[in-house]
Parts: structure tokens; C-alpha cells; sequence
């Protein structure tokens, strides 16, 4: 059986507050080297590694595009997030494209080795 998951791993400098991290001192995003390394050690194989970044970024686009153009939501991540939202989704994008961070959807065996 497959296991799947949508991670982010960073081979650079962060910008802050992104959705994750206020500040670096909390950011636990590893490189993907360190990902692999471990979903490996847990003893599953890994099958695909798949960079979504792209499809990422078309979303954040979209979720950016959107909160230009509408009211603010009644519910949504912002209320969790707080009054920073909009600065940690721009982060994000803009660490996505620039930064190094990468989204991607690794898949591996349930099987274990």
C-alpha cells in the first residue's frame, strides 16, 4: 500500500513568518536530502518523489488573487493564523519561488524493508 504526504523541505534561507514558522527559531522544515534520509530510516521504500512546487504556486497565486479581489472570509486560515496571514502567504509564494523551499509529494511503500 502506498503512503503519500505533501511536504516542504528548504535548501536556503527562510524568509518569516511564513504559515508554518512565525520565526526560524520554530522552523523545522530539513532539507530533502534529510526528508529521504527519513522516510528510509523508518524502514519504508521509497517509490516516487514528485516536486509539486509548481502546482503550489499556482495555487498560492490563486488564493492571492482571490483576497485581493473578495471580502475576507467569515472562517478560514486566517482566523487560526492571525493578523499576519496575508504577509506569511506572501512569504511562502515568494520562498517557493526564490528561496529554495520546495513543495513535494513524496510516495512510498507501507511495506517496510
Amino acid at each position: 500500500m502506498p503512503v503519500t504526504a505533501r511536504s516542504l523541505a528548504a535548501s536556503g534561507p527562510i524568509l518569516f513568518p511564513v504559515p508554518w514558522a512565525r520565526t526560524q527559531e520554530i522552523n523545522h522544515l530539513q532539507s530533502m536530502e534529510a526528508m529521504r534520509k527519513t522516510i528510509l530510516d523508518a524502514g519504508f521504500v521509497l517509490v516516487a518523489w514528485n516536486d509539486v512546487t509548481e502546482s503550489a504556486l499556482r495555487f498560492l497565486d490563486a488564493m492571492i488573487a482571490r483576497s485581493r479581489n473578495a471580502e475576507t472570509p467569515r472562517l478560514g486560515l486566517h482566523i487560526v493564523l492571525g493578523p499576519d496571514f496575508p504577509e506569511m502567504m506572501r512569504n511562502f509564494r515568494r520562498n517557493l519561488a526564490e528561496n529554495g523551499v520546495v513543495a513535494s509529494k513524496p510516495y512510498s511503500s507501507a511495506f517496510r524493508r
